[in-house]
C-alpha cells in the first residue's frame, strides 16, 4: 500500500502554502478517503457517515415501496442507517445538527411502524421526508468548510468524523480523487487559499466536454446519433499511421480525434472512435460518464449482432470547452511480480475468488456490486448472518487500520526527506547546466561575448548558492530523521540494520513490535523500545497533519480498552450498515433489474473491497491449515468463530485495564482469540 496522498511534491505544496495542521489534516484525509487504491476502512465508500446512511435509508425505503427489498431487509437498513446517524453525529456540531435530529426522528418513525401493512403512501412520505433531510444535512456539510478551514481547532476524533462526512459530501458530487489532487496542488502553488475558494474547488459547475473512446468490432454503428444524440463516429480499417486533419479537430501536428484515439489504443482490428458529450466536475469524470454512455449503448448493438463481441479501447480522449486534451486510462494497477491467494486451491474459496475476480472487471457498478454479493454468497452467508461478517470484519479492521498508521505515518514524515533530496538533485543538474554554458563562452574575445561570459559566471554563482542551501536542507532534515529511522530499525528488525524499516509492507512489518510502539510505554520498559517509542512520537511531530492526528488517535484509543472496545462497536455498526445496503442493491440489480442507483460507484467499491478484505483471512486460515496437513474449515464456520472472537474481545475489554494483551497480529488468524498477546 503507498498513497498518492504523501507524494514528496504534494507534501511540500502543502509545507509551501503555510497551510495549519487542521488544514492539512483536513485536506489529506479527504484526499486518502477518495484514494482508489486506499484501505477499506480508510476509504469513503466504508465512511462512517450520518449524511451517507440517511440517503441509504431513503433509498431502501424508496425500493421497498415498489417491492425491493423486502420488509426483513429494509428493517435491518433502517435500524443499521439509525446506527450509523448515531455514530457519527458527533460531527454536526460543527453545523446542522437541527437538520440531524429532524432526519433521525423520521428514522425512528419508520423504523418503529414499517410492516407488511404499511401503506406505499406512507413509505413514500417517509422518503420524501428523508430525501429532503439529506439534502438539507448535504448543505450542511458542505457549509463546514468555512469553520474547519477559518476556525479554531477540534478534537482530533470530532475532525475525524467531519473528514468522513465532507468526503462522501465531495464523493456524491462525482469528484474524481486523482483529479481534485491535481488541482489542489495547482490551487496551493498559489498561497493557502480561503474557505469560499477550496468549496468551489471540492464542488465545481459541472463543465462540458467530449469523450471520444476506441469500440473494436465494426467500423460503423449504424443510428448511433438516434442512441446518443450529438455522438460522432470515425471508422478505423486496423493498424492507423499518423496523419493530421484525417477527422475533424486535427490540423497542424496535432491529430485527429480519430488518429489519437486509435494510435494511443494501438488498433489492430477494424474498430470506429465513437466520441460522446458529457457534463462532469473533472476530465476524469468526464471520461468515465461517457465510457459508460457508450458501453450501455453497445448493449442494442451487442444485442443485434450476438455473434460479434465488441470492445471498448482502454485508453480514452476527453477534450475540454477550450481544446484542452486529456488522455487517460479507467483506473487500473500492475505489479512486477504477482502472487496467488493460497498456494493451493481452497474448493471452499473457489467460487468466491471467480466472483470476486469477474467483479472486478464488470464496469457496470451495479452489475459489478451484485457480483461481489455472489462471492459473499458462495460463502454460505444468509441475510439473517449478515452481523457474522459484519462482527468478522470489524475485527479485521483493527488490524488493517494499525498497518495503515504505519505507512501513514512513514511515508509522510519520510516525503520530506525526499523531496529536499529532489530539490538538491534537480539543484546539481541546474549547476552542471550553467557550468558548461560558462565553459562554452570562455575565452572568447568579442565584448558581447565577453558580456554573456559574466553573465553565466553570474548565474552559475546563484546555481552555486542555491545548491548550498539545498544541500543543507538535506543534511538538517537527516540530521532529524535518520536517527529516528535507526530507533526504528532497532526495534522493528530487532537490531537489522541492514534492512529498511520504512520501506517494509505490511507482510514483512513485525505488527507485533509495531503494536508495542502505539500501547503507553510501561515504566519498566527496555531502551530500545523506550527509544523507538519516542522516535514514533517525533516521526509525528515531523511528518504533522494527518499522521499526527492519527497516531493521536489510535495510542488514545489503545489505551482505553472502553474506548477500543467502543470503537470496534461502531466498526460493526458500519460493516452492518454496508452489508444490508449492498444486500439491498444486489436485490434490485437481480431481480428488479436496475443497473444505476445513488452513489453506485460508491456501492461497488465497497462490496469489491469488502470481499477483498474477507477473501484476506479467509485466505490466510486456509493457508495455515494447507501448511499443517489439516482440512480447511469452511467458510460461513470460520466467519462464526470470527464473530464470537469479537464479542469476546470486546467482554474481555470490558474487564480489562489495558489493551496490552488484544492481539492484533493474529487477530483474524487460527491460532489466536484477540486477546492472547503475551
Amino acid at each position: 500500500m503507498r498513497y498518492t496522498v504523501w507524494d514528496p511534491h504534494s507534501i511540500n505544496a502543502f509545507k509551501g502554502a503555510g497551510l495549519n495542521a487542521q488544514q492539512r489534516s483536513l485536506l489529506e484525509g479527504l484526499l486518502r478517503a477518495l484514494e482508489h487504491g486506499a484501505h477499506l476502512s480508510d476509504h469513503v465508500s466504508a465512511a462512517n457517515s450520518a449524511f451517507l446512511s440517511v440517503i441509504r435509508a431513503a433509498e431502501g425505503l424508496a425500493g421497498n415501496a415498489v417491492g425491493q427489498p423486502r420488509l426483513s431487509l429494509t428493517r435491518t437498513l433502517l435500524k443499521t442507517s439509525l446506527t450509523g446517524v448515531a455514530a457519527a453525529g458527533a460531527a454536526f456540531a460543527v453545523g446542522g445538527a437541527a437538520n440531524l435530529t429532524a432526519a433521525r426522528t423520521v428514522l425512528q418513525d419508520a423504523e418503529r411502524r414499517l410492516d407488511r401493512h404499511t401503506t406505499v403512501q406512507t413509505k413514500q412520505a417517509w422518503v420524501q421526508q428523508l430525501q429532503a433531510h439529506a439534502h438539507s444535512l448535504q448543505g450542511a456539510v458542505r457549509g463546514w468548510v468555512t469553520p474547519l478551514w477559518e476556525g479554531p481547532p477540534l478534537p482530533t476524533e470530532v475532525l475525524a468524523k467531519a473528514q468522513a462526512e465532507l468526503a462522501v459530501a465531495v464523493a456524491l458530487a462525482d469528484r474524481d480523487g486523482r483529479m481534485l489532487q491535481e488541482e489542489l496542488l495547482r490551487l496551493l502553488s498559489h498561497g493557502s487559499p480561503n474557505a469560499a475558494t477550496l468549496s468551489a474547488l471540492l464542488w465545481p459547475s459541472p463543465r462540458d466536454y467530449r469523450v471520444a473512446v476506441l469500440v473494436e468490432g465494426t467500423q460503423q454503428l449504424e443510428h448511433l446519433e438516434l442512441l446518443l444524440p450529438k455522438a460522432r463516429q470515425w471508422p478505423v480499417t486496423g493498424s492507423v499511421p499518423y496523419r493530421d486533419n484525417h477527422a475533424p479537430a486535427g490540423g497542424g501536428r496535432v491529430p485527429s480525434v480519430r488518429d489519437a484515439v486509435a494510435l494511443a489504443n494501438q488498433a489492430r482490428r477494424p474498430g470506429t472512435v465513437v466520441e460522446v458529450r458529457v457534463a462532469a466536475a473533472d476530465a476524469a469524470t468526464a471520461m468515465r460518464y461517457g465510457r459508460r454512455q457508450i458501453s450501455e449503448a453497445l448493449d442494442q448493438y451487442a444485442a443485434a449482432q450476438r455473434l460479434v463481441d465488441f470492445f471498448l479501447g482502454s485508453r480514452s480522449l476527453v477534450t475540454d470547452k477550450d481544446g484542452v486534451r486529456h488522455t487517460g486510462d479507467p483506473l487500473v494497477a500492475s505489479v512486477r511480480s504477482a502472487r496467488p491467494l493460497t498456494s493451493h486451491w481452497p474448493p471452499a474459496l473457489r467460487p468466491a475468488l471467480r466472483s470476486a475476480h469477474l467483479a472486478a472487471q464488470a464496469d457496470a457498478p451495479m452489475t459489478s456490486a451484485a457480483l461481489a454479493w455472489s462471492a459473499i454468497d458462495s460463502l454460505g452467508l444468509e441475510s439473517s448472518d449478515l452481523d457474522v461478517l459484519a462482527k468478522a470484519c470489524a475485527l479485521h479492521t483493527l488490524r488493517q487500520q494499525v498497518v495503515s498508521l504505519y505507512h501513514v505515518l512513514t511515508e509522510s514524515a519520510l516525503a520530506r526527506l525526499k523531496h529536499a533530496r529532489w530539490g538538491f538533485s534537480e539543484a546539481e543538474r541546474a549547476l552542471g547546466i550553467a557550468e558548461r554554458a560558462v565553459q562554452r563562452t570562455r575565452g572568447l574575445a568579442s565584448p558581447a561575448a565577453q558580456a554573456r561570459y559574466a553573465e553565466l559566471q553570474r548565474r552559475a554563482e546563484q546555481q552555486r548558492a542555491h545548491l548550498q542551501q539545498r544541500a543543507q536542507d538535506v543534511c538538517e532534515l537527516e540530521a532529524q530523521i535518520l536517527p529516528l529511522v535507526k530507533d526504528l530499525q532497532r526495534y522493528l528488525l530487532s537490531g537489522d540494520l541492514t534492512a529498511q524499516p520504512l520501506q517494509l509492507t505490511s507482510r514483512l512489518l513485525n505488527l507485533d513490535a509495531w503494536q508495542d510502539l502505539l500501547l503507553p510505554l510501561e515504566p519498566d520498559a527496555g531502551p530500545a523500545l523506550a527509544a523507538a517509542h519516542e522516535a514514533v512520537t517525533r516521526f509525528a511531530v515531523l511528518a504533522g497533519g494527518l499522521a499526527a492526528d492519527t497516531l493521536t488517535l489510535w495510542r488514545a484509543r489503545l489505551a482505553g480498552p472502553g474506548t477500543l472496545s467502543a470503537w470496534l462497536d461502531d466498526q460493526e455498526g458500519v460493516f452492518h450498515g454496508l452489508l444490508a445496503w449492498l444486500y439491498s442493491n444486489r436485490n434490485l440489480a437481480f431481480h428488479s433489474g436496475q443497473f444505476t442507483g445513488t452513489a453506485d460507484t460508491l456501492t461497488a467499491h465497497a462490496a469489491r473491497s469488502l470481499v477483498d478484505m474477507a477473501l484476506e483471512f479467509l485466505g490466510n486460515w486456509h493457508q495455515t491449515q494447507e501448511q499443517r496437513g489439516q482440512q480447511g474449515t469452511d467458510p460461513l464456520s470460520v466467519l462464526r468463530q470470527l464473530a464470537l472472537r469479537k464479542d469476546y474481545l470486546v467482554d474481555q475489554l470490558g474487564r480489562a485495564r489495558s489493551c496490552r494483551p488484544v492481539n492484533i497480529l493474529s487477530i483474524t488468524a487460527v491460532d489466536s482469540n484477540a486477546f492472547d498477546r503475551i
